[in-house]
């Protein structure tokens, strides 16, 4: 375990959002930590991010009101990061109330191969009937860990769902919105 700190904030997202980053950082509890493990993508612009895997101590608070729409998704996108699985599907649900930037798409995809089914269903009812070429541009760029959350995902799925998996919603999200096929396996 590791204390917040506003360092561990800042590269969680891209560069030319540092002053914004360090705005919201003011929001996040002092006494918030996280459990030491970061997960490591490279957005679409070939910056790379790294963000915790999970962060305890935020479960109560709410997105400040004074936050500017860019302010307001770092916030959301961060907490969505929470080890409390209601707090992830309320700040992944607000992160699609609006228009996604592409910085955003490691916090989607990363909550896509996790074991709360209400969360991948939300994902995918939002992405399904979207053109998703630039995440799936994004899950190619980042094929090793992609295909780690895939095999994760349906690790949760046959520890915990079980049935047929080819109709399962994990599976539906990870083939038609973010173009998982077998092929990736020869990339790695």
């Amino acid at each position: 375990m590791r204390n917040f700190s506003i360092e561990i904030l800042t590269h969680s997202f891209p560069k030319n959002y540092i002053e914004d980053t360090l705005l919201v950082a003011h929001y996040i509890p002092s006494g918030a930590y996280v459990d030491g493990s970061f997960c490591k993508y490279k957005l679409l612009s070939g910056e790379e991010i790294e963000f915790p895997y999970r962060i305890y101590g935020v479960e109560d608070i709410e997105v400040p009101l004074e936050l500017t729409p860019v302010q307001k998704t770092i916030f959301h996108a961060f907490l969505s990061r929470s080890h409390n699985g209601f707090v992830r599907e309320k700040h992944i649900r607000e992160i699609f109330s609006t228009d996604c930037p592409e910085w955003i798409f490691p916090y989607i995809v990363k909550l896509s191969d996790e074991y709360v089914i209400e969360i991948v269903e939300l994902i995918y009812s939002q992405l399904k009937d979207k053109d998703c070429q630039k995440i799936k541009d994004f899950c190619s760029l980042n094929v090793s860990s992609f295909v780690r959350s895939y095999d994760r995902m349906a690790s949760y799925w046959g520890e915990y769902y079980g049935g047929l998996f080819y109709k399962y919603t994990g599976r539906k999200l990870f083939r038609e919105c973010y173009g998982y096929q077998k092929s990736l396996w020869h990339k790695i």
